[in-house]
Formats: C-alpha cells, sequence, structure tokens
C-alpha cells in the first residue's frame, strides 16, 4: 500500500527561487560569481505509464523492480510525495500539460460547475469530450521560448486528435511500447545536436495486460502455468468480475513488476544515450507517471478511483549540473499539476496566472511553504460493488500523514480514512469522525470551483476511429 513519507535528505536553505541567480550561485560547487543559469539544452520528460510510487526500491518497496531509475535518482531530486489529479492517462496528462485540475479544465471548456456536473446524465463521455477539448499547453510554451519539441507515445489516450499535439513538431503516436518508441525517439534527439529541444515521452509497459519481454516477464513469477491467462484476463472490467484464486492474485502483483523492471531498463538504455551523446551533464531529465494501479487493493484492479496505491507516483528530476544542486530527497509534498510551471520556470519562461499549479523549484531549493491538503478530481470507470461508473463530482482530498478524504456531492458519500493510524487505508471512520471532517471538507469544497457565471456550453462528442478503439479495447477500456 502506497505510504506518505516526510523525511528528507535536503536541509531547509533560505534561499528565494526568484532570485535563482543568487540561489544558485550560492549552490555552485565552483567558486566566485555565478550568472544566472541559461536555460537546460535539453528537456526529457518520461512518463511511465501506471506506474505506483510504492512498488519502487526508491519509496521503500523489497524488491529491485527499478535499478536505473534509482542509479538516477542518486544524481537528482526524488520527491517523496507526488499526487496525481486523477488516476486515468487523459485526465492526468491533461493537468500535468497545462498546470490545471481536471474539474477547471472542464469548466473552462462547458462553463460547468460542481452543479451542473451533478446533473449530467452520460458523466463518461462528458468527461472524456470535455477533456479532448481542452488543449495542452507545455509544448507550445516551449516551442515559442526557441526548443524543438517531439513526442514519441504509446497511442490509446494519448493518439493524436486527444488534444496533446498542440506545439509539437513531431508527434509520433505509432507506439509499440519502448521497443518501438525509443528507437525512434534516440532517431529524432540525434538529429538535432544543436538546438534547444523538449523530448516527451509516453508509454504504456507497465499497464495491463502485464505482459513484457523476458527476462522481465518471468523475474518474479517463473511458472506462468500456475495462473490464469492475464492477457486474456487483465483488462479491468473482466478481473473485476472473475474469482481470482490467491495465487492468480499474486501473479498479477507479479507480473505488473516485472513490467516496471522491463520499463525500467529501456529507460536505462535512454540515459546511456545520453550519456555516450554527452548530453547526460546539462540535461533536465524528469521521470513520473500519470497515475497508479490498484493491485487487488481496496477489492480495486486497474485505477481510475480515488485511492492512495491508484495516486501516488514517483517523481524523480535531474537538474542541468552546471545549476549546482544537489541530489537528494524532497519531503514537501507536491502534484502532477506542478510540472507544467515547474517546466515553465526551469527554461525561464513566465508562469501564468490561473493554474492550480505551482513551481516546485522553492520545495528544490528548501525554502518552499509545504502545501497542506493535496486534491484529486473524477473518477474514470472506477469498479465499486460490480460496477464500474464515472463520477465527475467525486473527489479526493489528501492531508499527507493524517487524511485521506473521498468526497462524492452528488450521490452523498463520503469516506474518510486516518492515514496516521491506518495507512494502508482500510478502515474508514468517517460515520464516528464527522466533527474532525469539517474543516477538511471546506477546503475540498473551496477547490470546486463553485457555480458557473455563464451558459453551459456542451463540449463536442469525440469520434474515435476503428484503430484507437481497438488500442482502447487492447488497455481494457472496452472503446471508451
Amino acid at each position: 500500500m502506497a505510504r506518505m513519507r516526510t523525511r528528507s535528505s535536503r536541509s531547509p536553505r533560505p534561499r528565494s527561487w526568484p532570485l535563482v541567480a543568487l540561489a544558485l550561485a550560492a549552490l555552485a560547487c565552483s567558486p566566485g560569481p555565478s550568472a544566472e543559469p541559461e536555460p537546460p539544452p535539453l528537456v526529457v520528460l518520461v512518463s511511465l505509464d501506471t506506474l505506483r510510487a510504492d512498488r519502487l526500491e526508491l519509496y521503500g518497496y523489497e524488491r529491485e523492480t527499478a535499478p536505473r531509475l534509482t542509479e538516477l535518482a542518486a544524481e537528482a531530486t526524488v520527491f517523496e510525495t507526488t499526487l496525481a489529479q486523477a488516476a486515468q492517462t487523459l485526465v492526468s496528462h491533461k493537468s500535468m500539460f497545462t498546470g490545471k485540475a481536471p474539474l477547471r479544465l472542464v469548466r473552462e471548456v462547458t462553463n460547468a460547475g460542481l452543479e451542473q456536473l451533478r446533473g449530467i446524465a452520460e458523466p463518461h463521455d462528458f468527461l472524456v469530450n470535455s477533456l479532448v477539448a481542452a488543449e495542452g499547453r507545455l509544448a507550445t510554451d516551449l516551442s515559442g521560448a526557441g526548443y524543438r519539441t517531439a513526442a514519441f507515445v504509446d497511442g490509446g489516450w494519448m493518439k493524436k486528435g486527444m488534444g496533446f499535439e498542440a506545439g509539437f513538431e513531431s508527434f509520433d503516436d505509432s507506439g509499440g511500447g519502448l521497443a518501438g518508441i525509443l528507437p525512434r525517439a534516440l532517431d529524432w534527439l540525434d538529429a538535432a545536436p544543436t538546438e534547444p529541444a523538449f523530448l516527451f515521452l509516453q508509454t504504456y509497459d507497465v499497464h495491463c495486460p502485464y505482459a513484457t519481454r523476458e527476462p522481465y516477464d518471468s523475474r518474479f513469477c517463473a511458472d506462468h502455468g500456475a495462473h490464469l491467462d492475464l492477457a486474456e484476463a487483465c483488462p479491468k472490467s473482466h478481473l473485476h468480475r472473475m474469482q481470482l484464486s490467491e495465487v492468480d492474485r499474486r501473479a498479477v502483483r507479479d507480473h505488473y513488476d516485472g513490467g516496471i523492471a522491463s520499463a525500467d531498463a529501456w529507460l536505462g538504455e535512454l540515459l546511456d544515450h545520453l550519456r555516450h551523446g554527452g548530453r547526460f551533464e546539462e540535461a533536465l531529465i524528469i521521470v513520473t507517471s500519470d497515475h497508479g494501479e490498484g493491485l487487488g487493493d481496496h477489492g480495486q484492479y486497474g485505477h481510475g478511483g480515488l485511492y492512495l496505491e491508484q495516486l501516488l507516483v514517483p517523481l524523480v528530476v535531474k537538474f542541468p549540473a552546471s545549476w549546482g544542486i544537489e541530489a537528494g530527497r524532497v519531503a514537501s509534498p507536491v502534484e502532477l499539476v506542478d510540472l507544467y510551471p515547474s517546466l515553465l520556470e526551469a527554461c525561464g519562461l513566465a508562469i501564468p496566472d490561473g493554474l492550480d499549479g505551482r513551481s516546485w523549484m522553492p520545495d528544490v531549493l528548501g525554502e518552499g511553504e509545504a502545501r497542506r491538503y493535496l486534491a484529486a478530481q473524477t473518477t474514470f470507470r472506477e469498479w465499486r460493488a460490480g460496477e464500474s461508473e464515472t463520477s465527475l463530482t467525486r473527489r479526493a482530498l489528501v492531508e499527507p500523514e493524517r487524511w485521506l478524504l473521498i468526497h462524492d456531492s452528488a450521490a452523498g458519500t463520503l469516506e474518510a480514512y486516518d492515514l496516521a493510524a491506518d495507512p494502508a487505508c482500510e478502515r474508514d471512520v468517517a460515520a464516528e469522525r464527522l466533527d474532525e471532517l469539517a474543516e477538511l471538507l471546506k477546503v475540498l469544497e473551496a477547490r470546486d470551483l463553485g457555480r458557473a457565471d455563464a451558459a453551459f456550453r456542451a463540449p463536442e462528442s469525440l469520434e474515435l476511429s476503428p484503430e484507437a478503439l481497438r488500442q482502447l479495447e487492447a488497455l481494457g477500456y472496452g472503446g471508451k
């Protein structure tokens, strides 16, 4: 079960990130004055889709599932608590690429506040259509600053037409996992050796059906004949309807870990290529995930819900060597919605107003004020009581190491878990501790954006191609 971690090996420093030249002069290894650091000549963002933080040794897992990521972390900053804004690929990546929470993006497209969202008859289609219409901004902004931009993604919810390609001079959605994505990405990178570049990689290597290449597929589960056929059973709608034996449940977890090990080995090849090409030292490299995965936790397989195993993700950031930022761990909690403003600041660009995210650079430099609360919004085909549902009004508020609150204003449901006493979130205490939860509910409601101030606008319907439907079906989404 995912756990919040608060210990940090980086001591707070009395520095102000806006005075970046002074901050980095204080951190620099070489003596003498330091000019304001140059924007990184290479920015690499890797999204290992469906990777939950607590299945990595970097976050305390007993298995060595990702040695190359651990190796990178020794030269990087590790954020100990990072919350996704939703446990679904489309929704989470839109927040990552805009710095805005899901309900804010929905409102910008439709002008729907929480009151209107309660009455939406088809919440799944409404959410998809709204988020597809919300354009990702990250590549557009970096391109405008002179970066060459390319994305190599694994299709599905990241295909062209989903609203991510804006600003990318090259957007390759032909997929094939990292085995297919990585060679094409490295070819593109090698063809642009002298220009500042932004490279985005996204892959479903860790995603169901939890089947990967050898030797990784057998690394933690050697006897494939002892359990169900995951290639047939893994799509979450199937697993939830099956009576799994303990051997089957263990196989799901073991093969998930094997997928991590395979993806980690590909990550290592990327890092080796950057080193051999002389681009590693000054590159800004971010490795993260859009969401985690239920592996039987809370009776759920797959993702789409609001429990911590589906929301807590890894975040490892390797800064340019010339910036002089020491490797270490940051205890201050951050959110994936922070990625957009953080990359803008790191690349010397202004951060626009109206964002839900904030730059994590003050946290890295040890002078930021830690967030008290983290928030996630919406569910996406979450399996509960044998049925799948998408909710626009089911949201979560996390007070790290203290509370997980899950509230659905339309259904009138409330769950609360005392993380200090029950870090695995096994006992819902909402009914018996309502008085203590009143303040949390107020904080959650303050993030709901309230009543809309203009006419409601229905989003345009998304028409998926047969190939897109096939890919989504293979990922367990039943064509939606």
